[in-house]
């Protein structure tokens, strides 16, 4: 039986910070939550090319690198799900 491999605990805080950034920054501004709110219906597909257009549209207009980093791992399912879990729950 193998055996699971489990993050270390600065690499679970440091998830748990990006994901309280994700969703202070999605939270706190209605047109990005809509944008966000929407992102649910697509395939996830879809999803990640649509974070990674508007993480490159963030980075074109000098947005700060730690929220473009935390959109950029937005892309991944699991983020993506507990996101919006904590959005539900704010």
């Amino acid at each position: 039986m193998a055996s699971k491999v489990r993050p270390s605990p600065a690499a679970t805080g440091f998830a748990l910070e990006i994901l309280a950034l994700l969703v202070e920054i999605i939270g706190s501004d209605s047109k990005l939550r809509e944008w966000f709110d929407q992102l649910t219906a697509r395939s996830a597909v879809e999803r990640r090319n649509a974070i990674y257009a508007l993480s490159e549209k963030m980075k074109s207009t000098g947005k700060e690198p730690d929220a473009i980093v935390a959109f950029r791992l937005m892309a991944d399912p699991r983020v993506f799900s507990a996101a919006r879990l904590a959005l539900c729950h704010r």
